[in-house]
C-alpha cells in the first residue's frame, strides 16, 4: 500500500531521490574529511615532527569546533540565499579549506616557523569546518521539507547511517 509501480515514477520522485544520493554524498564527505585525514598527517612533511602532538590534535580538532561555532550561520544563509547557494558555498568552503590544508606542505618553506604552519593549518581546517555546518545544514533543510512525508524518519536514519560511515 501507498507503493508506487517503477513505471510511474514522476520527476518529483526522480528529484527527491537524486537530492537524497547528493546529500548522502556531501554527508559522507564532510565526516570522513573531518576524521579521515588525522591518521595522514603525522606522515606528512610538517607532520607531527615539526608542529608538534599536541598541536595535530587541535589543527584536526577546529574542524569539528568551527562547525559547531557556526551554528548561526546556516539559518541566515539558507533563509537569505537559499538551500542551493547556502550547500554550494558550504562544499566551496570545504574543499577550499581541505585544498589550502593539503597544500601548506607545498607551499611553505621547509624553514618555516612551526607557529606560522600552525596557525595557516587550523585556519584553514576551521574554513573546512564552516563549510561542512553550511553545506550539512542545507543538505537536512532540503530533505525535511522535500516532500518524504511519513518516509522523513527513514530518510533522516539513511543519512545517520552515512554520516557514521564518513566518520568511521
Amino acid at each position: 500500500p501507498g507503493s508506487i509501480p517503477p513505471d510511474q515514477f514522476t520527476l518529483a520522485d526522480v528529484v527527491m531521490k537524486a537530492s537524497l544520493v547528493v546529500c548522502w554524498g556531501v554527508f559522507f564527505t564532510q565526516y570522513s574529511n573531518a576524521f579521515m585525514l588525522t591518521a595522514f598527517f603525522p606522515e606528512s612533511p610538517l607532520g607531527a615532527k615539526k608542529v608538534g602532538s599536541s598541536m595535530v590534535g587541535a589543527i584536526f580538532a577546529a574542524c569539528p569546533f568551527s562547525t559547531c561555532l557556526s551554528i548561526p550561520i546556516p539559518p541566515l544563509c539558507v533563509e537569505r540565499l537559499g538551500i542551493r547557494v547556502t550547500v554550494a558555498l558550504g562544499l566551496l568552503f570545504g574543499v577550499a579549506g581541505s585544498l589550502l590544508c593539503g597544500l601548506v606542505p607545498v607551499a611553505l618553506p621547509e624553514t618555516s616557523s612551526p607557529v606560522v604552519i600552525s596557525a595557516i593549518l587550523l585556519c584553514c581546517r576551521a574554513l573546512s569546518g564552516v563549510g561542512a555546518a553550511l553545506a550539512e545544514a542545507g543538505c537536512f533543510t532540503a530533505l525535511s521539507s522535500g516532500g518524504y512525508g511519513a518516509r522523513l524518519g527513514l530518510v533522516m536514519s539513511s543519512c545517520e547511517v552515512v554520516i557514521g560511515l564518513g566518520a568511521s
